[in-house]
């Protein structure tokens, strides 16, 4: 591949491609950034997040009360269809390449290139959607609201670390995978890592500082679990170093299938860390109101 200097498009054509390239939302349009700004649009992946975060989050919160459980379900279908079903159909392919007796690399790839499922990226996908849904569910719709919101961007910035930790495995024509993210430069590491953080940042001031910190009697109940664990700062990291390990053993590198599936699994940890700890809290209140 021929090397383009990254300074050849400029921030708002690398922001740009990160949204006409990671969602499907209908830019193309009025935007048509360089071919070397896609190259970059990982360095803005958490954006996406923002958006798509901020409604699952609003459909959660405004819907659960008309259609529990259903509004979870609601807001699962409405990222998948603005995404494009690109994370789970990364998913899907992680699954199926990691579930071959084989492990050589061309193996692996071959295996995630092909469109067809095998039963591990069937069954696997079935777990994650229940696994996601029950954990979401089993929190009060605030809660689940101010978490997805947190945790999307957040595991989105998080997966995009495997951009500078692996090289690029595969680059077969015609296909999501013939872009080869760059390798960010400081600067744009630094930019990530904020927009990854903001919302989570966000939240944590509000729970904590700001209006939800200091609830009514009647409301205390409810709000007392709504904060974010510190806890969600480790687990999903320690998600993504065991992936990160599997991907450099198996594959020897990343592709635009791997940073999807790496990305669901640590933002289902990031779910399941919250829902954990508000249940030690739930039994703490338990035993000491006993």
């Amino acid at each position: 591949m021929i090397e383009i200097p990254i300074h050849h498009s400029s921030w708002k054509e690398r922001i740009q491609a990160a949204f006409l390239f990671f969602t499907r939302i209908p830019l193309g349009r009025f935007f048509s950034p360089k071919r070397e700004a896609y190259e970059s649009a990982i360095e803005h992946w958490p954006l996406t997040g923002w958006i798509t975060g901020l409604i699952m989050g609003t459909i959660i919160f405004f819907c659960s009360g008309i259609l529990p459980g259903i509004a979870i379900l609601l807001a699962i279908t409405v990222r998948i269809l603005i995404t494009g079903c690109l994370h789970e159909d990364g998913l899907i392919r992680f699954l199926n390449g990691m579930g071959q007796r084989e492990t050589g690399r061309k193996i692996v790839t071959e295996t995630m290139k092909d469109h067809q499922s095998s039963t591990f990226g069937i069954v696997g996908i079935i777990l994650y959607i229940l696994l996601l849904w029950m954990t979401l569910n089993r929190m009060y719709p605030l809660q689940a609201a101010l978490t997805v919101i947190a945790a999307d961007p957040f595991c989105k910035m998080l997966s995009a670390q495997l951009t500078m930790m692996l090289p690029h495995a595969a680059n077969p024509s015609n296909s999501q995978d013939e872009i080869a993210f760059r390798k960010l430069s400081t600067s744009s590491s630094f930019i990530l890592f904020i927009e990854g953080c903001i919302p989570m940042a966000i939240v944590w001031i509000l729970t904590i500082w700001g209006p939800l910190a200091h609830p009514t009697s009647e409301e205390a109940g409810i709000l007392r679990s709504v904060g974010l664990p510190f806890a969600v700062l480790v687990v999903p990291g320690l998600v993504m170093y065991f992936l990160y390990y599997l991907l450099l053993k198996r594959l020897h590198g990343y592709n635009i299938h791997c940073l999807g599936a790496v990305f669901l699994l640590t933002e289902l940890a990031f779910y399941a860390t919250v829902y954990i700890s508000q249940q030690i809290n739930i039994l703490q209140m338990a035993s000491n109101y006993q």
